[in-house]
């Protein structure tokens, strides 16, 4: 996070094998992150947001932004926060998606 701003360096599509559902995760910093000492993996399957199955799983690998830039989190998009304590990101889902859930 960069003055209450989360930055992002890519994302990555998953893919529902229950409901079908496509949706981006995007990156915080440090995560997936090429030529970064302290990089985190991120999940390969997470709960779909959508139809709350244990079934959306990595379908693209990561996709960085343009020439390695770094960028904000688009408003609204879901991301994996890099959380100081965990070994790997932790999903973070948009209010959309939460309030279809029932989160």
């Amino acid at each position: 996070m960069n003055n209450g701003k989360i930055i992002i360096h890519g994302g990555m599509v998953y893919g529902c094998r229950d409901c079908g559902a496509r949706f981006v995760m995007y990156l915080e910093r440090g995560l997936e992150e090429q030529g970064c000492k302290d990089r985190k993996p991120v999940p390969f399957a997470i709960i779909c947001p959508f139809c709350h199955g244990f079934h959306a799983y990595d379908v693209s690998g990561l996709l960085p932004l343009p020439e390695g830039k770094y960028a904000e989190l688009p408003e609204g998009e879901s991301y994996f926060a890099n959380r100081p304590k965990r070994d790997c990101g932790v999903p973070v889902y948009t209010e959309h998606q939460r309030r279809f859930r029932g989160w």
